[in-house]
Formats: C-alpha cells, sequence, structure tokens
C-alpha cells in the first residue's frame, strides 16, 4: 500500500474553503511541511464569530506540539499559517538538532 502525499494547502485555499465547512482532522502540505488540522472551534463574538484551530506542523522528522491559532476566516488563518511554517524552519535552521528535540517535544 502506497502512501498518498497530503492535499496542498493551495488546493484548499483555491476552492475557497470556509473554516467551519473542514472536516477535521484533516492533513495539508505546504512548501514541503505537513500540517495537521486537529480541530476547529467557532467561537461567537459580538461582531460575529472568529475560530480557533488547533494545528500540528511536521517535517516527517520533527513533529511540533498541539498549538492554537485563533483567526477570523480562513485567509487570516492561511496567513498566521504561514508565519508558523516560517518559524518552525527558521528555528530549525537556527538551533542545533539536539536542542531542537527538546524545544519542540
Amino acid at each position: 500500500m502506497s502512501k498518498r502525499a497530503p492535499p496542498d494547502l493551495r488546493v484548499l485555499l483555491g476552492q475557497e474553503v470556509k473554516l467551519d465547512e473542514v472536516v477535521y482532522p484533516s492533513r495539508f502540505q505546504y512548501d514541503n511541511i505537513i500540517i495537521n488540522i486537529l480541530e476547529i472551534t467557532e467561537v461567537p463574538v459580538p461582531n460575529g464569530k472568529e475560530f480557533f484551530v488547533v494545528v500540528q506542523i511536521s517535517d516527517g522528522k520533527h513533529t511540533t506540539r498541539p498549538f492554537t491559532i485563533p483567526c477570523k476566516n480562513t485567509h487570516d488563518f492561511v496567513q498566521k499559517l504561514r508565519i508558523e511554517c516560517m518559524k518552525f524552519r527558521f528555528t530549525k535552521r537556527v538551533i542545533p538538532p539536539a536542542h531542537f528535540d527538546k524545544i519542540i517535544r
């Protein structure tokens, strides 16, 4: 049985999927980083609604702890997720591998 690559996050954006339509847990790929969407919670606020999205980022070798991204819509979520992916890559390059394993676990 062959492993299938997760769909690219850009496909999700191209289809203009709303956060409340995403079935979770889901797995997506963005620039060779695997993004696991573990949970999406809708939070009512006076001006409408917001979301808390619990995600995990992995490069296949290292996986972060689950963390929450607060956002207003899919566009806002993707912007914040891209920043988190950049932070993950930057941290991985700057910190020695032995210390990096301790930080993300």
